[in-house]
């Protein structure tokens, strides 16, 4: 296996966890998400959200809404300077 592939095991637990129970990670109850890995809090409703994981994504040509708008501008800059 690639090394940038490995997932740790706890990760791997948690991932088939959340697949056995049919939800999507955010939809996890605490007590369960902390069984997994005691060093869970609350605070990690805040990055588990499809919301919250594109937002994250801030680099060049990332998902998140401002690198969006960025491309947007972009790809309109250049069908603009197309159609002169």
């Amino acid at each position: 296996m690639n090394a940038h592939m490995q997932v740790p095991e706890e990760w791997r637990n948690w991932i088939a966890h959340n697949l056995e129970r049919g939800c999507d990670l955010d939809e996890l109850p605490l007590d369960v998400l902390q069984a997994i890995d005691g060093r869970i809090d609350d605070r990690v409703f805040d990055v588990l959200s499809v919301d919250a994981s594109v937002a994250s994504r801030t680099s060049y040509g990332g998902t998140a809404p401002e690198r969006v708008r960025e491309q947007i501008a972009a790809a309109k800059k250049e069908l603009n300077g197309r159609s002169s």
